[in-house]
């Protein structure tokens, strides 16, 4: 379902609800921005094809968060407070807390608390369940040395590349991504 426009990176996004309040969001450039030329919309638009590229971790207070990152000698950016509109006139209102200059680049997830209690899933079935999620990584013990710290429950596997791999399963079978 498309969730809304996000002018500020002039992208929009889709969600699709999964199990246990989870969900997968994907981002394309806004094509009511046709010349947009916010970073985003043009590193999603350079992209030769759909990817998962990062992941989100939510159900933590910002605040903890915060202080295990800092704990972790992590550089922390302030949290951000945001919000948008649904198709559906609802408002979602959420806090934002990015990591920065770690080593492990976008393999590191921010952190979003919704600030509201509205989750945006609310309302919305789930079509798939996660089967399986893993963070493929070169330095994959230091990483999940880090996730352990931050209090991230994601697996790691080493591999040449960063990457993510997601199994998801539905009535159709199974999808991985």
């Amino acid at each position: 379902e498309v969730s809304g426009s996000q002018p500020e990176h002039g992208s929009v996004n889709a969600i699709t609800p999964l199990n246990d309040g989870t969900y997968l969001e994907a981002l394309s450039p806004d094509p009511s921005e046709l010349h947009a030329t916010k970073f985003a919309a043009q590193a999603i638009a350079s992209l030769p094809a759909p990817k998962i590229s990062m992941f989100v971790v939510t159900g933590t207070p910002i605040e903890e968060a915060v202080e295990r990152a800092r704990a972790a000698g992590l550089n922390v950016g302030e949290p951000k407070a945001d919000r948008r509109e649904r198709p559906d006139g609802s408002m979602l209102s959420w806090t934002t807390l990015q990591l920065f200059n770690t080593p492990f680049g976008f393999s590191v997830p921010f952190f979003v608390d919704w600030s509201d209690g509205v989750h945006p899933t609310r309302g919305s079935d789930a079509v798939a369940e996660v089967e399986s999620f893993s963070v493929i990584h070169p330095q994959a013990d230091e990483l999940a040395s880090l996730y352990e710290k931050l209090g991230i429950p994601a697996r790691v596997e080493g591999g040449v590349e960063p990457s993510f791999r997601l199994a998801l399963r539905n009535e159709r079978g199974l999808a991985t991504f």
